[in-house]
């Protein structure tokens, strides 16, 4: 029976450890037992650097102290074998374990000594054994920056993990990441120490998302143009939604034409709107759905805009917007002065098509923060769909229509340190902290 409880309390263990970064975001992350942390810091599968485990058991020992009033000193001393000191850099130790007053001076000395010389001098009793370090499950990592960097003009990462000790972009920097293509691009993880944004300076993933579908070339009455992209794949050409995809315009023979949908994810794309010539009512393309979960346990891109509509032998191509990027942002201390976006994109209009109609907006994408120490953010950070583009009547109202607006994104942000300030956030976000007082 002994064997058979240690085999299920393993498999427990096992399931919590792939689901780490959802336990430690969670509320009652700070109420589990001592035993069950001793058996998490154990393990080699742990998900979170070293400095991130040693700041999240610090943020459990505050809370135990306000439970039963005992020092956080005795509360995380059980905990403190089982932390890989060893793994850490020398600058993290001297900013973030020091003041921390959790280890004596003597040593405080020996681990500064055992990291400068890489385990040659100092003691031995820091354990330096590395962890399968994955960080959150989103992506796969394929490159990995342990550098302090500061941005000034615009600078596309490849899409994908970027890690980074200090990360400062300035007044005149952007940050964004290539473009979704079919099979790679408009995703970025950043796993940073210290991340500031300065007044004017940006991360920007506007449009990076699944694509907006292309206006049909076919020059035929009743015929539609291209869905948006989404999480199903590319569109086709139809007038109703592909999921998250707005749905395509169509051309509405001798009335005139409609125009595309607006893409969907956190809220539904908009319907473009109808042809009204005549007196008439005619639909076009259908906004997108929602998909996707609230909580972000599940990160999407936007969806595209559903295509425009060219009337008859005019040429073009008023396409759908593209849906705005994934963001995933990893950080112990985070100020934003500037912006952070994942807006969808406009749909495109055709200006010297006549009686053409727009493309739908592509929706906004997603923006996951968490937050292991300072949250600050005094710019604004938006994940709002684009809008619908215009259409061209002429001398005849009615004979075309705009293409629908995108629906907004999902933005979740997860603080560990008291007091943050979330400021303008756009759409309001899904808010999970375990806020817990300095000490």
């Amino acid at each position: 029976m002994e064997e058979e409880e240690k085999q299920i309390l393993e498999s427990c263990i096992d399931y919590i450890l792939l689901k780490s970064h959802q336990l430690s975001l969670s509320s009652q992350f700070t109420s589990i037992s001592l035993e069950a942390m001793i058996h998490l810091l154990n393990n080699d599968k742990f998900i979170y650097s070293e400095i991130m485990i040693f700041k999240l058991c610090l943020n459990w020992a505050k809370a135990q102290n306000l439970l039963t009033g005992e020092s956080i000193e005795s509360i995380i001393s059980p905990l403190l074998p089982y932390i890989r000191f060893g793994c850490m850099s020398s600058e993290e130790i001297a900013v973030d374990v020091a003041p921390a007053n959790v280890l004596s001076q003597l040593d405080l000395l020996e681990l500064l000594l055992f990291v400068g010389s890489n385990g040659v001098t100092g003691s031995m009793k820091f354990n330096a054994k590395s962890r399968q370090v994955n960080f959150l499950p989103f992506f796969k990592s394929n490159l990995l920056l342990k550098r302090s960097e500061v941005i000034y003009g615009a600078v596309c990462l490849d899409s994908g993990d970027h890690y980074f000790y200090n990360l400062t972009i300035t007044s005149t920097g952007i940050l964004t990441c290539n473009k979704w293509d079919g099979t790679s691009g408009g995703k970025l993880l950043l796993k940073v120490q210290k991340l500031i944004i300065q007044k004017g300076g940006a991360i920007d993933l506007t449009g990076v998302g699944y694509r907006g579908g292309k206006s049909s070339q076919k020059k035929k009455y009743y015929d539609a143009s291209f869905q948006g992209e989404s999480y199903t794949g590319a569109g086709l050409l139809l007038c109703s939604n592909n999921q998250g995809g707005g749905g395509g315009g169509i051309t509405s023979g001798e009335y005139g034409s409609i125009g595309g949908g607006g893409g969907g994810y956190g809220t539904p794309g908009e319907n473009s709107n109808p042809n009204r010539y005549r007196n008439g009512n005619r639909p076009g393309g259908t906004g997108g759905c929602v998909y996707g979960k609230e909580d972000l346990t599940e990160l999407y891109m936007g969806s595209g805009g559903g295509g425009g509509t060219l009337y008859l032998n005019y040429t073009g191509n008023p396409h759908g917007g593209n849906g705005g990027g994934m963001l995933v942002i990893e950080v112990d201390y985070f100020e934003c002065n500037g912006t952070i976006t994942v807006n969808g994109a406009d749909g495109s209009s055709n200006e010297m098509a006549i009686y053409s109609s727009g493309g739908g907006g592509g929706s906004g994408g997603s923006i996951f923060i968490n937050c292991i120490d300072t949250f600050s953010n005094r710019g604004k950070i938006t994940a709002e769909g684009g809008k619908g583009g215009n259409c061209v009547v002429g001398a005849y109202p009615g004979i075309a229509g705009e293409g629908g607006n995108g629906g907004n994104g999902r933005i979740r942000i997860s603080v560990f340190g008291s007091k943050p300030y979330l400021g303008d956030i756009s759409p309001p976000p899904f808010a999970l902290s375990a806020r817990l007082p300095l000490k």
